[in-house]
């Protein structure tokens, strides 16, 4: 009730991630929630807490996509998108390790190498055209897709594959074999650059 929303500064940021409030209230609910009862926990029990987390998550985003998927009915929307990352960033400093910097970056971009790939050339492409990088337009990667002749649907399909590609990719960054993580990216990097060509 509205009595314990008050009386409960936490309670309230809380309502307020989940009611899509603004990001500062979801940032003071759960960095506080964080240090304060996580600090003591070892490193195993938080990698286990963070997957189970992550479990949840992943299985409200399946239901969602079955909304989502062309023709979609219900939209992720800026306040989803950024809530998810929100999120990531933050597994991300929960489960930190005294892993090599160099590696510990590597792996969250090369996961997330689609969008951040499709983030940049719309940034380049609007700054060569003389337009501010927020302006809208028609040349992200699933318009061109679409422009090919693609259905919204295998777009989709090709989307979420290039994604889960790039996210394997990642593992293998945690190989040892460094001749065979080498060989790996030259072939991706040979088949990203003739995917864009194409398109």
């Amino acid at each position: 009730g509205g009595s314990s929303r008050d009386g409960h500064p936490e309670a309230r940021d809380a309502s307020s991630c989940v009611s899509g409030g603004p990001v500062e209230d979801c940032d003071r609910f759960l960095l506080s929630w964080r240090y304060r009862d996580w600090a003591p926990l070892g490193g195993e029990v938080r990698t286990t807490l963070v997957a189970y987390a992550l479990a949840v998550v992943a299985g409200s985003l399946v239901g969602f996509l079955f909304y989502n998927f062309p023709p979609a009915t219900v939209y992720l929307g800026d306040a989803g998108s950024l809530s998810l990352g929100f999120l990531l960033a933050g597994v991300g400093l929960v489960t930190s390790t005294k892993a090599a910097t160099l590696l510990a970056v590597a792996i969250p971009v090369v996961s997330l190498g689609l969008p951040i790939l499709d983030t940049g050339l719309a940034i380049v492409r609007r700054i060569i055209r003389g337009d501010s990088i927020a302006t809208r337009d028609l040349g992200h990667i699933h318009h061109r897709l679409n422009k090919l002749g693609h259905s919204p649907r295998k777009v989709a399909l090709l989307m979420f594959g290039v994604s889960a590609l790039l996210a394997l990719a990642s593992l293998l960054l945690l190989s040892p074999d460094l001749q065979l993580v080498g060989i790996a990216y030259a072939v991706l990097g040979i088949i990203a650059f003739l995917g864009l060509q194409r398109l």
